[in-house]
């Protein structure tokens, strides 16, 4: 098993690739760096016109190489250095990296929140959110602002669903490793709920109760995580307004969530909560997503 990194040598990348050797250090796993090559979007396309395909393929593969151990000594402090591996794939970004976690089954993949096509970011969704959609494997999306740091504060999100429960034991994991606190965080997001106007009078002590019997749900689900004693938040509102104002309320370190994902057409334009979370957040958000 390993961690896989994967980077666009931005230097908006940097956090990302410094918080995959933290935790690949912290996990005692292998680290693995990989850059995809794409013609179509970055300062290589020119080579069409002066090399062939085995030279292109050959100049880019080396220069990508160089820069992602650059990329590396610059990225993560000396204290935090491994051993890691390298791999150039060519590609559409998300395609290749797919591909590269198909081949490898890392355990986790980890990128930067911050494409370098505007165009892709509107039309398509970042690399990060077709990844959640697709891999069905943790990815954690790693804000370019993140100063990264010894994990010591989890949020985790748990919608009362097996996603969620997944997102809990996930929680538990890097809990232990970390020696972090955990604070779990449950949104009632009323539009999904009885619209209040119908509910019996009066109103309020059925809302109330409706809230009681969540959090006796959720006390529930996380102790059945390995979590009982965590300090638990049911706050009523939009699931992702509410799980990015709880990260930045407990000063979280991390964020875990668990998605649904999509299929067909409807992904590329309705968003899940995690793709929310992952376009506003300014904390590292890890997303455990359905088995495929």
């Amino acid at each position: 098993m390993s961690v896989l990194v994967a980077t666009d040598l931005a230097h908006t990348t940097f956090p990302a690739i410094h918080m995959g050797a933290l935790i690949a250090n912290a996990r005692n796993t292998s680290l693995r760096l990989l850059h995809v090559v794409d013609f179509t979007g970055d300062d290589n396309a020119w080579r069409v016109l002066y090399e062939t395909a085995d030279e292109i393929e050959h100049h880019a593969t080396q220069e990508a190489t160089a820069r992602l151990v650059a990329n590396y000594n610059d990225a993560v402090p000396e204290n935090h250095h491994r051993a890691f591996s390298t791999t150039v794939r060519f590609g559409r970004p998300a395609d290749g990296i797919l591909e590269e976690a198909a081949d490898q089954k890392p355990e986790l993949i980890v990128v930067g929140t911050v494409g370098q096509s505007a165009l892709q970011d509107i039309f398509f969704g970042r690399t990060s959110n077709q990844l959640v959609r697709e891999a069905h494997l943790p990815v954690l999306a790693v804000p370019p602002t993140t100063a990264v740091g010894p994990i010591k504060r989890i949020l985790v999100a748990a919608d009362l669903s097996v996603c969620g429960d997944r997102a809990l034991a996930t929680a538990k994991q890097y809990a232990d490793l970390f020696g972090a606190s955990v604070d779990v965080i449950h949104a009632v997001d009323v539009d999904t709920n009885p619209p209040l106007s119908a509910l019996v009078s009066p109103i309020q002590t059925r809302f109330d109760e409706l809230l009681d019997a969540r959090r006796e749900t959720l006390e529930q689900h996380v102790t059945k995580a390995g979590l009982a004693g965590t300090k638990m938040h049911v706050e009523v509102g939009r699931p992702d307004r509410v799980i990015t104002q709880a990260a930045k309320n407990t000063h979280a370190d991390m964020i875990i969530m668990g998605t649904h994902g999509r299929q067909g057409f409807s992904r590329w334009f309705l968003g899940s909560t995690a793709e929310r979370v992952l376009r506003s957040a300014e904390t590292p958000t890890l997303v455990v997503s359905a088995p495929a």
